[in-house]
């Protein structure tokens, strides 16, 4: 590279994606072009050397920051915080290593930080928080590590977040869920816990969203039914267990589905788009409509309770026996007690049948609704109307649903 120090009026520098062989040091030799706006020296395979503390002596108007897909090795220097008007800063795929300084907090303006793809370590320090302005936040392929701070929740613009393969542990914070208006989010290859937070169903605009191989367990929430953007959810490779909420039937636009590789029972539902179901628990008769048609875009491997479906899938034919397994399965005290709840219940229906014959004075009178014909609204007119079910629109929620 030539050095183009004596131009002091350069404004921007873009050279990336070609075959320069030379030390980032001729970075530094731009210190004197004070009206530097933009550097990009990035996918330059032969690139090498390391960034040093010079870099904190560049153009003080200078916004763009892009070395990526380099050899540079070494740290990033605390010294990189004095870029104060930087707004997008790429350093990823290269050899960095140690911690993200704290200085990096006192770049307020920045916008997109990419970090991923190197040797970097630590915990995410909680200064990330004074980045109010961050919308894309990337630093998969890392080696950090504990808990993802819940400062993230001040980053109220994040649209993309990227924190998989690392080895984050803990639980998903939920505060940064409730903030934030992701609609990509992968916090995929993690050591993650607990349950999905139920807040995931405020995240109304995200269309990705990757939780897979991670120890996540419990149930999918149905909360998950509310992310009308959805066209990706891949929650394979966790503890999961019971029922896939019918819920996800309100996912209009999905069209990739992963739970395989979870302790997930009972029957599949035929609302499914592309899917992979392959080794968990499900029981009962496989769908032949829909996306079941269809062997290449369904795995049902390592699911033996599994019967019917389409000749192709090779499944055994259901029988009165293969779809009432699961009622075969039923230990001695519940075959018992499920006949006398059931004869209790109607007991109790019976008494409350006859109460309710028998008219209080005291109760208020409630309209009959009788022969009121209702609005007949299509998907795609309660999508306008609530601007894409739109957080501004929602009146409130409760056990059942959302009213907008």
């Amino acid at each position: 590279m030539p050095r183009f120090g004596e131009l002091s009026n350069l404004r921007c520098l873009f050279v990336a994606g070609n075959i320069i062989e030379d030390d980032i040091s001729f970075v530094s030799s731009l210190t004197n072009c004070t009206s530097l706006q933009g550097i990009d020296v990035g996918d330059n395979p032969f690139v090498i050397g390391s960034i040093t503390d010079t870099i904190a002596n560049l153009s003080s108007h200078l916004e763009k920051l892009g070395i990526y897909l380099t050899q540079i090795v070494g740290k990033i220097h605390s010294e990189i915080g004095s870029l104060v008007g930087l707004k997008h800063l790429r350093l990823s795929n290269n050899n960095l290593e140690g911690p993200i300084p704290l200085s990096i907090g006192r770049i307020f303006n920045l916008q997109i930080l990419e970090l991923g793809g190197n040797r970097l370590t630590s915990r995410i320090p909680p200064v990330f928080g004074n980045l109010t302005l961050l919308y894309s936040l990337s630093l998969e392929r890392n080696n950090f590590s504990g808990t993802i701070p819940t400062s993230l929740a001040n980053c109220t613009k994040m649209q993309m977040l990227d924190l998989s393969i690392n080895n984050f542990d803990g639980p998903i914070p939920q505060e940064i869920l409730i903030s934030t208006v992701c609609n990509f989010l992968d916090l995929s290859h993690n050591a993650l816990t607990n349950s999905i937070p139920l807040e995931f169903g405020s995240l109304r605009n995200l269309e990705e969203l990757d939780l897979s191989n991670n120890k996540l367990s419990g149930l999918i929430p149905r909360s998950l039914g509310t992310c009308v953007s959805l066209e990706g959810l891949y929650l394979h490779d966790n503890l999961f267990e019971g029922e896939i909420p019918k819920e996800l039937s309100s996912l209009m636009g999905l069209t990739d589905l992963d739970l395989s590789l979870n302790n997930l029972s009972g029957s599949i539902p035929s609302f499914l788009g592309n899917l992979n179901l392959s080794f968990n628990s499900f029981q009962g008769r496989v769908p032949t409509t829909g996306v079941f048609k269809n062997t290449s875009a369904i795995s049902l491997e390592g699911n033996i309770e599994l019967c019917g479906g389409i000749l192709e899938l090779d499944l055994p034919p259901c029988t009165s026996t293969s779809v009432a397994s699961k009622k075969k399965n039923l230990s001695t005290p519940l075959k018992i007690g499920i006949p006398v709840a059931g004869v209790a219940a109607i007991l109790c229906f019976v008494v409350f049948i006859y109460k309710r014959r028998t008219p209080d004075k005291n109760m208020p009178y409630v309209p009959s609704f009788t022969g009121i014909r209702f609005l007949s609204l299509s998907y795609a007119d309660l999508l306008k109307g609530t601007s894409g079910f739109a957080e501004t629109n929602l009146v409130g929620f409760g056990r059942f649903g959302y009213v907008y």
